[in-house]
Formats: structure tokens, sequence, C-alpha cells
């Protein structure tokens, strides 16, 4: 999550920036409880937080994948709702640094989108997931995943690809964070006679949609 949030690419500014939009292609984290029954998990979220992740490899799976998506929303979340979120998801030992290193990464990509209008977008998306190794005390779970990033008058929409791998931990009675590394590609040719699309079109294009995973 931290890498991921730090390593957000920006290409430059707009030359005229568009007039301000409220609205976005991505929501703030939930701030009332939502329960899933569905398996793996997660089966609820309670302010921001998901939970209930099935305990074996598919739910530990499900958990990798949920916890790297988080960056996107806590960049628009209130700062004081970033200790919470990501202490619940971290083991005890890992959750104070954590903490403190997506503070400051957040701090970080929202003074470099400071030039900029509206709610910042930045959404993560894994395209392959495996996983490394799993008992039931623990799991290795790697991602290949694409970012994008932008904010209406600053930054149109760009990508970035990683491969991340997130080692999770039973504790609490739930999957929890307990260390992460990101390596920068494999990046594929993305060469196109196309020019890249605008915020006004990417928002356009996308109203409404809300990251695969997220709670509704």
């Amino acid at each position: 999550m931290t890498a991921l949030i730090a390593g957000a690419a920006l290409r430059g500014a707009l030359a005229d920036p568009p007039k301000p939009d409220s609205t976005s292609p991505t929501d703030g984290p939930p701030s009332v409880g939502v329960v899933r029954t569905s398996s793996p998990g997660p089966k609820r979220w309670l302010d921001g937080v998901p939970s209930g992740f099935s305990h074996d490899e598919d739910g530990a799976q499900a958990a990798a994948v949920t916890f790297s998506s988080l960056a996107g929303s806590l960049v628009n979340a209130n700062p004081a709702s970033v200790d919470p979120i990501v202490s619940a998801i971290s083991t005890k030992a890992s959750a104070a640094q954590r903490v403190a290193a997506t503070v400051a990464a957040l701090d970080a990509l929202r003074s470099r989108l400071a030039g900029g209008t509206g709610p910042i977008v930045l959404v993560q998306a894994p395209v392959l997931i495996r996983t490394d190794d799993y008992s039931d005390a623990k799991a290795s779970i790697t991602m290949w995943t694409t970012t994008v990033v932008a904010r209406r008058g600053v930054a149109d929409p760009q990508s970035t690809w990683s491969t991340i791998t997130l080692e999770l931990l039973w504790e609490r009675g739930d999957w929890r964070l307990d260390q992460e590394t990101t390596l920068s590609g494999p990046t594929p040719d993305q060469s196109t006679d196309a020019a890249p699309p605008s915020f006004d079109a990417f928002e356009a294009a996308l109203h409404g949609s809300r990251p695969v995973g997220s709670a509704r």
C-alpha cells in the first residue's frame, strides 16, 4: 500500500485546467457497516475497514487484493481515518510503522497534486495473482497490478505497472498485512497512435464506477 502511493507516477500539469467538478469515478471508504455473505470475503465493511476473510488460500488472496486497493479511498478520506483503517488491517507488530509510512506517502501525493481540483483518482487493479506460500498461519501473495492516477487540472489519467508481494498473517481471527514489497514492472508495450484521454473524457467514460472489490 505504502509503496503504491509513493510510486504513483505523474507526468506534468495540464496547460488549460478545466472547470472544477465535484464528481469522480471513485468513492471514499464506506462510513457505515456493510455486510457481505459471499465467500472468501470480505464479509464486512465497517468504517472503511474490510474484514471477515475466509481462513484458507482463497481468503488470503481476497485479503491481498482488497488491502492493495485501499490507498485509492484513503487518499480522499478524512486524514483522521487513516490510522484506524491501516491499523485494523495490519498485524500488531507492523501497524505503527505502516500507519506512519502511509500518512507520509499520502501527504506527499496530495502535495504533488495540490494544483488540481476535486478528488484524486488513485486506482490499483490486480491483473494476475499467485500464492507463493500458504499455511493456516501465514500466506505470501504476489500480484501484477496496474495503477491509474489522475486529478482534474493537474494530471491527466496515467498508468504504471508493478509487482506487489504481500506477506499476511492469520491474527486476531482474520488475515492481516505484515510486510509488503513492490517492484516496478514488468511493463507491457503501451505504444499507441491514440492520444491519452483528458480527465473529462476519462470521467465521462467511467462516471459511477468503483474499484472492483470495494464496498458499495
